[in-house]
Parts: structure tokens; sequence; C-alpha cells
């Protein structure tokens, strides 16, 4: 079974219709039982950093996601949900994120030639630039695009980690990272048409 994580946060319905295309169980939930029962995690995300931490330790799950990350069952955070993976985010202050990756979130105006007043956005289509093989882009070209929507963008602290990059104001930052059962992506998979939904039959086939 696939779990999609009700944090209160995400836009929960559209990744389930996306994983729903598949011949795989899949439910929305946060009980123990299906924690236990599951075989893969999604950890989504829209909206900001730290209200979404609040949720999940207001909700007990901060725990339960680690626990499930230490059984070496496949966990993937989409968009904020990849944020969310790593040390902390600056985002409306210093909020500590679950530090399954190392690294730190921080404003897309941290990639630009000169400070925006207004929050910079990088919103659109891109196109996956490699830096390393990972089974989650398996059969994944270059010429497959990923719809992305976001205002900060992931440090990651060891190269090794990241898998793809993206481009803002012709500067790179991660959109595909991975840490041994772990993985993140920037964008949105669920909007992303075939280029997305390949990237899903990738994560379900993934046996760690």
């Amino acid at each position: 079974m696939i779990l999609i994580l009700d944090y209160g946060v995400g836009n929960l319905l559209s990744i389930k219709r996306a994983y729903d295309l598949f011949e795989v169980k899949t439910k929305i939930s946060n009980n123990n039982l299906d924690f236990e029962n599951s075989s893969h995690l999604v950890l989504p995300g829209v909206g900001s950093f730290g209200y979404a931490m609040k949720n999940i330790i207001e909700k007990n799950l901060y725990e339960k996601i680690i626990k499930y990350s230490n059984s070496g069952r496949p966990i993937i955070g989409t968009c904020l949900g990849m944020q969310l993976l790593l040390e902390s985010s600056e985002e409306f202050g210093i909020n500590n994120g679950l530090n399954l990756i190392k690294g730190k979130v921080k404003s897309l105006n941290n990639l630009s030639s000169t400070k925006m007043i207004i929050k910079p956005v990088n919103i659109g289509w891109q196109k996956l630039n490699k830096n390393s093989d990972n089974k989650l882009i398996n059969n994944l070209n270059s010429n497959d695009e990923f719809y992305h929507v976001h205002s900060y963008f992931c440090d990651v602290k060891n190269n090794s980690n990241i898998i793809t990059n993206g481009k803002f104001n012709q500067k790179i930052f991660p959109n595909i990272i991975n840490k041994e059962n772990i993985f993140g992506v920037q964008f949105h998979p669920e909007k992303s048409g075939k280029s997305g939904l390949k990237l899903i039959e990738n994560f379900i086939k993934i046996n760690c």
C-alpha cells in the first residue's frame, strides 16, 4: 500500500489520483496501522515550512516518519515535502525539519544577483539536468519536463545526494535528491503529465 500522509497540508487528492492510475492500493491517512501496513510513504506539501512542521509535531507524526525512514521503506517528499526532509528552513524565521538529508532550505533570493523586494517564485516547466544515475529517473530523458512552483530551494550539503538540478536565474538548484531510501522532488509529478507519471511509476517500483 502507498501511504499518502495526511498532516493537514498538501494537495492530497491530486496526488492520490495520480497514484491510483497504477495497479497499487493507495490511502490518505496518518494512523499507526497504515504506517505499519504500507510499503511506501508519500510526504506531500503545499504552503509554509514552519506551519507544516508544526502540524507534523502536533499530530504526533514526527517520530512515526523517523521510524518509517529507519525501516528502510521508500519515502518521497514532493515540493514542500522535499524541503521538510532537510535540517531546517529560513522561511519565516528558522524552523527545524526532519533532518533526514543534510542541508538547509533557503530563499531563491540566494540565487539572484540582486535581492528582490518581492519574494521570487520559480514557476513553470523545467527539464532535469542529471547529476547522477538513480532508479527514480529510469527511462526519463533530457526532454522530459516537470512543473515547478516554489520560492525556496534545498541547499543540500552533500553533492552525492543530488540526482538532478533545475535552474533559476541561470543558477542551479537541486530538484531531485536521494539518500538511501529517502527521495525528494522539488516539482509536482502529479501535475507533470506523462513524465510525472513515469517518475511516480518508478517510485512505486522501488523496493529498498
